[in-house]
């Protein structure tokens, strides 16, 4: 078989080691169009640079040195469905999301170019949809895919608004996860309804490890997504503390991140219920899919979700799910809610919540979850997407997806033996930290250049000469007495904006390493980052 056109995508998520939750949907839907092309994922990622003062003191070092990472391939990392470059652009502290896009298309056609693809694909319209707008080639065809939840903030704001009728006017097709996210776009946008479809997240439904059975009760609760209010993770804890005042078996396991996380701590703490609750942090999607069928319920308590796919994945795995009406779990389900699901209002409401779990469980005895699992696999398993994934693409019919993809081509790094971070001054620990974590489980030998905090300040300072000059007096302890070409056997990890500088010099001096924003995982002989 020929090997069909390459595929750019453009996206502002992606798995990576210091978030391996995020963005995973746009692995699986690059998954499905991976065999027999090359996939290059372009992944624009915002780094927090502060005020703006101290992002125009050292934003033309960063851009510079992002430049070159670029030329030098530093920016490229081997992905599970074909080449993943991360592209950092900085952001000022209190910009808008119009500013924020500009600025990581600016970042994309700066470092890599106009891209050279007959196929496009943007994720979230304005940003991987803008991005493929004003930087696909003339006659490529551009597909954008909108999941956001933030959609409808953007398309209130003039700004945000003239912005996506750029993109939608230069689509062939936009596709929405749900009929709630066109119907919101027709709203503002009402022009382009022959553009827009809905074209539903795909889940692989046969892959998804499951339960052997049904459970009997719901005592072990189980929570995918961010720690965030949006969520409904407030309302989830103070449900999930009233159900087990009664329920000494009770657990409850939490999967992702968030600004809440504190919050949640302290609500579990004061109820005393710390070793019943299990936050797990962001871990890989393929962990959280083994997980599933330990737990016996999922809630998803959400204000609002344009899809959410952590409910149809549970579903594969076998169980049931308590939910909220919150747009998209409503048209997603569909009737296939009376085999495995509770609906419950979006509110503050605890009790409520609690009300909904008993009612689920009373149904028990009557919930299909293997008739559940097939209802939804014919709407929008993979090979059900696949196939209209080819017709937007402009393609003959792909047939079924393989069950292993082939590796994709790329070109091997020496595994580095030496890492020296660059970390003068970050607002990146989040991201940094499992980098360095990785390293010294590998037996890397590791040099910090500057310490990362684990912590924000509330208000960052200004970098002074001051501090610069001590940085270089720190530099320069590190730096050999004449210039050496490690041969790849050190890499170099750049953490912040303010390291820029330091990163640039220590390059020169050793011209035969490589400078990165982020490690490959594969070159220790691990999976790729969005491998599932």
């Amino acid at each position: 078989m020929s090997r069909r056109p390459p595929l750019a995508v453009f996206t502002p998520w992606y798995p990576s080691l210091g978030n391996p939750m995020l963005g995973n949907f746009v692995g699986e839907w690059s998954r499905l169009a991976a065999d027999g092309r090359d996939v290059r994922i372009i992944n624009a990622v915002e780094w927090p640079g502060g005020p703006d003062e101290l992002v125009t003191q050292h934003k033309p070092a960063f851009e510079s040195l992002v430049h070159r990472m670029a030329r030098a391939g530093g920016l490229d990392a081997r992905g599970a469905f074909g080449t993943i470059t991360r592209v950092p652009n900085v952001l000022v502290a209190g910009w808008q999301v119009p500013r924020r896009a500009e600025t990581a298309v600016d970042a994309i056609a700066a470092a890599l170019g106009p891209i050279d693809a007959p196929v496009v694909h943007g994720h979230v319209g304005y940003f991987g949809g803008l991005a493929a707008a004003r930087l696909a080639r003339p006659d490529a065809r551009v597909i954008v895919t909108e999941h956001s939840s933030e959609l409808g903030n953007v398309l209130a704001d003039d700004a945000g608004r003239a912005l996506y009728a750029e993109v939608l006017q230069r689509a062939h097709r936009l596709t929405c996860v749900s009929g709630v996210v066109k119907q919101l776009i027709l709203q503002h946008l009402p022009e382009f309804e022959s553009t827009i479809e809905v074209l539903p997240n795909p889940v692989d439904f046969d892959a998804a490890p499951r339960r052997a059975e049904k459970p009997e009760s719901l005592d072990k609760w189980l929570f995918v997504g961010g720690l965030t209010d949006i969520k409904g993770v407030v309302r989830l804890v103070e449900a999930f503390i009233e159900f087990a005042r009664t329920r000494p078996a009770a657990t409850l396991g939490m999967f992702g991140e968030g600004n809440l996380r504190d919050q949640v701590v302290t609500m579990v703490t004061d109820a005393r219920l710390g070793e019943r609750v299990t936050l797990h942090g962001a871990v890989p999607r393929s962990t959280v899919l083994a997980r599933m069928p330990e737990f016996d319920v999922l809630v998803a308590p959400s204000r609002y979700e344009t899809f959410h796919l952590a409910v149809p994945e549970a579903v594969a795995a076998g169980l049931p799910v308590l939910l909220t009406r919150s747009g998209g779990p409503e048209e997603s389900l569909g009737q296939t809610h009376r085999l495995c699901a509770e609906f419950v209002d979006v509110n503050d409401d605890a009790e409520e919540l609690v009300a909904g779990l008993h009612a689920l469980e009373a149904r028990l005895p009557d919930l299909d979850p293997g008739q559940a699992r097939a209802e939804l696999n014919a709407r929008f398993g993979p090979n059900a997407v696949r196939s209209r994934l080819a017709e937007l693409y402009g393609e003959d019919e792909w047939g079924p997806l393989p069950a292993v993809l082939p590796a994709p081509m790329q070109a091997t790094r020496v595994r580095p033996e030496k890492l020296v971070v660059f970390a003068r001054r970050t607002w990146r620990s989040l991201a940094v930290e499992p980098q360095i974590a990785v390293a010294k489980e590998e037996g890397v030998e590791i040099t910090t250049i500057g310490v990362p905090q684990p912590k924000a300040p509330a208000k960052p300072l200004t970098v002074s000469q001051r501090a610069l000059r001590k940085g270089r007096r720190l530099l320069s302890q590190v730096l050999p007495s004449t210039p050496t070409a490690a041969g790849g056997a050190t890499a170099a990890l750049l953490g912040d904006l303010t390291s820029a500088a330091d990163a640039s010099l220590y390059w020169d001096a050793n011209p035969g390493i490589v400078v990165v924003p982020e490690l490959d995982p594969t070159l220790f002989g691990r999976r790729a980052v969005d491998a599932s």
